[in-house]
C-alpha cells in the first residue's frame, strides 16, 4: 500500500470518527469498491480523455445517497487524477477501522462451500477464541480434500485432510530414513 493511499485512508477515518460515521463510511466505501471492481467503470474514471467535471457529475448522480465524506473523497480523487489508488485507500481505511472496532479478518479455505449456519457457528467460535468480532472470508478449495484452513492475524489453524496427508507422508519418509530404508 502506498503512503499516499494510507494518508487518504487515515484522514477519512479521522473525519468519519469525529462525525461518528465510521461504520457508514466503511459500508459506503465497500459498496463503492464493488462498483469500481468492474474494469469498464474503473477505466472510465481513470481515463485522462474524459473531462473531470463529467466524471464528477457521474459520481454525484451515482453516489448522491452515500455518505458525503465518501462522495467527497471520490470527487477529490477524480480532481487529482488519483482514482487508481482507491482500492488501496479502502484497504487502509478498513485496516484502521477494524483495529479501532476490534474486528479481525479470518480467511477460511474449505474443501466444500459452507452454508450460512456453518459460517455463523465458525464466526462465533472464532469470535470467542480471539475476543473480537470476526469478518469471515470463506473460499472453497477442493484441493483440501476435507476440513478447513483458517488464517487469522498470522495464526494458521489447519485441520484439512491435505495437511494431515502431507504430515503423514513427511513422518513416513523421515521414519524410513531412520531405519535405513
Amino acid at each position: 500500500m502506498s503512503e499516499l493511499a494510507h494518508r487518504y485512508g487515515l484522514a477519512l477515518f479521522q473525519v468519519s470518527s469525529d462525525n461518528k460515521s465510521s461504520a457508514k463510511v466503511y459500508q459506503d466505501l465497500k459498496n463503492a469498491l464493488e462498483v469500481f471492481e468492474d474494469q469498464d467503470v474503473l477505466s472510465y474514471f481513470k481515463a485522462r480523455d474524459v473531462e473531470r467535471q463529467e466524471k464528477i457529475q457521474v459520481l454525484e448522480k451515482s453516489f448522491n445517497h452515500n455518505n458525503q465524506e465518501v462522495l467527497g473523497l471520490l470527487k477529490l480523487l477524480v480532481r487529482n487524477h488519483r482514482f487508481k489508488i482507491f482500492p488501496q485507500i479502502f484497504r487502509s481505511f478498513e485496516e484502521i477501522y477494524y483495529k479501532d472496532e476490534n474486528i479481525k479478518i479470518a480467511t477460511v479455505k474449505s474443501a466444500v462451500d459452507l452454508n450460512e449456519e456453518e459460517k455463523t457457528l465458525l464466526s462465533e467460535a472464532l469470535s470467542q477464541r480471539y475476543k473480537s468480532r470476526i469478518d469471515l472470508r470463506v473460499k472453497a478449495d477442493p484441493s483440501l480434500l476435507s476440513g478447513l484452513v483458517i488464517e487469522i492475524e498470522g495464526d494458521v489453524l489447519d485441520n484439512s485432510m491435505k495437511s494431515k496427508y502431507e504430515s503423514l507422508k513427511k513422518t513416513l519418509l523421515q521414519g524410513g530414513k531412520r531405519y535405513g530404508h
